[in-house]
């Protein structure tokens, strides 16, 4: 029987936030966490864009996380630490705006509709930033007019695939997890349909992460394919588009299958 406590709070339209701990027993072996950074490739803009981003969260951690990791890709970056203070700092110089859900004074869904009432519901990009992880809390805040969702705790991988299909970006990736020759198993033998493999290679030169792993779901469906599939997703999931770009331009193209 484990020690510990539930607490729930919960917000009329919005749902219910369940956090608990426990306590546990310490453990006699060391694990080392890898890095977020060693884990993501070095990835930049690239020359000629220019993207300024509005970060809208009560707590200062979260917000210098943001930072760091918009940072990191040569994203210009304001804040603000309340959903009230947001709807006055705004500005046209903004293209894209993580808004936290949880925030005092004004919540994120109620600054969003005051920035929609200012500007139109179509001038910023605003994606919600929660731990409210579950399906239906996705569909229910992209209903309400958010254009994306970002879990907590955040991810460089959420940060800038969210970022970069939201606003059309182009990015330029300097280094990966392993070279773009490490790839394990040859799958040269299979062939897919000529569109598939057309869909595939403009998802990987133009960056469209999650066009990608759609057509990857396709390629799933068709058969004998569940292990290409399989290793697509891992590579997809380390942005590894160069190893992705090896495997795909490998495969046979067949008209029919």
């Amino acid at each position: 029987m484990m020690v510990g406590n539930i607490q729930v709070s919960s917000t009329e339209q919005t749902g219910s936030e369940f956090t608990f701990s426990v306590e546990l027993p310490s453990s006699s072996e060391a694990v080392e966490a890898k890095p977020e950074a060693e884990r993501w490739p070095d990835a930049r803009l690239t020359d000629g864009q220019t993207v300024q981003t509005f970060i809208v969260d009560d707590v200062e951690t979260n917000r210098d996380l943001l930072t760091r990791m918009l940072g990191r890709i040569a994203v210009t970056v304001d804040t603000a630490d309340n959903g009230r203070r947001a709807g006055e700092a705004v500005h046209p110089d903004h293209d894209i705006i993580f808004m936290d859900i949880r925030m005092p004074e004004m919540s994120g869904t109620e600054a969003l509709e005051r920035i929609h009432e200012q500007h139109g519901a179509d001038r910023y990009k605003i994606v919600a930033v929660t731990a409210s992880a579950f399906e239906h809390q996705r569909r229910a805040f992209l209903e309400m007019g958010f254009d994306g969702f970002i879990d907590k705790p955040v991810s460089m991988r959420g940060v800038v695939s969210t970022t970069t299909e939201l606003l059309d970006l182009d990015m330029d990736f300097v280094g990966w997890d392993g070279e773009a020759g490490d790839v394990e198993r040859s799958w040269t033998y299979l062939t897919i349909p000529a569109d598939l493999h057309e869909s595939l290679m403009a998802a990987v030169d133009e960056l469209r992460i999650t066009d990608l792993r759609r057509y990857v779901d396709a390629l799933e469906e068709l058969g004998e394919r569940q292990g290409l599939a399989a290793q697509l997703r891992e590579l997809s999931a380390g942005y590894n588009m160069e190893a992705i770009r090896k495997v795909v331009s490998g495969l046979g193209v067949a008209k029919h299958t």
